[in-house]
């Protein structure tokens, strides 16, 4: 993805999947709110 391009729904799952987070998205949702440098993520959640 690039600053400026525009986000279809394919290029975001391919985007998702590119980077590993197909199963965070499916429980968590794209909605989930991460916090500041991941706080509210588990310590596995942040190395993955």
């Amino acid at each position: 993805m690039m600053l400026g391009q525009d986000l279809t729904e394919g290029l975001l799952n391919m985007t998702i999947k590119s980077v590993g987070l197909v199963e965070f998205v499916e429980q968590k949702g794209l909605d989930y709110a991460v916090g500041i440098s991941g706080n509210n993520l588990s310590n596995g959640q942040k190395k993955a």
